[in-house]
């Protein structure tokens, strides 16, 4: 009867995870894209 809960919160928990692997990633391309852009909009 454990399972189904056990199953449940790791779901959440990987979930979690997942959403700030993601974020991270995200948030380093928008922070290279950005640099790239800059630095062709200064040359």
């Amino acid at each position: 009867m454990n399972q189904p809960n056990r199953s449940k919160i790791l779901g959440t928990s990987l979930s979690l995870v997942l959403g700030r692997i993601i974020f991270f990633i995200l948030g380093g391309i928008l922070l290279f894209v950005n640099e790239e852009f800059y630095d062709s909009e200064g040359t």
